[in-house]
């Protein structure tokens, strides 16, 4: 179970990074916030005894140094950052994504609870995820032999077919969002959501 559960998480974590690298600095920035809440979490949370067992969550004895590896990268992401605004001078690419979402996955495993991946990485999987998801729905439609033009095609196929995605893209091109404030919006966005999600999942549950 747990191989099957860290292959959907692994899958999903890279694939929705990967999408996320588009705008200059976002895949960096929700990445280093991921990162961020994730270190904290394995830290004081999963990583120490008491806290764990009071918040009813597995203790994992190595979870200090999981943290100690996440926060390195926090450190490495905002050294690239700082020298890679826009414009970037470096391309990030898939050798970058890719890793950053294999790292996130693998620290939320880690953690102890793989729904943490809903919550530290919000906007990532909004922003990727729905459009791994839009490319499966357009072909379970061509195989369902239903019509998927934008023009003629079943109501959910043209609805989709007006969505860009990943929604970076569909904010810029649709809504007019320049590079910065797509950013900045969605950086904020993360940052605001996790901790509110995180009291979700562990304390009113």
């Amino acid at each position: 179970l747990f191989v099957a559960v860290s292959t959907v998480v692994l899958w999903l974590a890279i694939n929705a990074t990967n999408c996320t690298d588009g705008v200059d600095g976002l895949a960096g920035t929700l990445s280093m916030l991921s990162l961020l809440y994730l270190g904290g979490f394995l830290y004081m949370v999963t990583g120490h005894k008491e806290v764990a067992a009071y918040l009813l969550i597995a203790h994992n004895p190595e979870g200090a140094t999981w943290a100690i590896l996440t926060f390195c990268w926090v450190g490495t992401l905002a050294g690239y950052l700082w020298y890679n605004a826009e414009p970037s001078r470096l391309l990030m690419g898939d050798a970058g994504s890719r890793p950053l979402g294999l790292l996130v996955g693998v620290a939320v495993m880690m953690s102890g609870n793989p729904f943490l991946i809903l919550v530290v990485a919000p906007i990532v999987l909004a922003n990727g995820g729905t459009g791994l998801f839009k490319v499966a729905l357009l072909r379970l439609f061509r195989q369902m032999g239903i019509s998927t033009c934008a023009q003629t095609g079943h109501v959910a196929a043209r609805v989709l077919h007006r969505i860009r995605f990943p929604l970076h893209d569909h904010c810029r091109r649709n809504l007019g969002w320049s590079n910065a404030q797509v950013l900045m919006r969605f950086a904020l966005l993360q940052a605001l959501l996790t901790p509110l999600l995180l009291v979700l999942l562990i304390k009113l549950r």
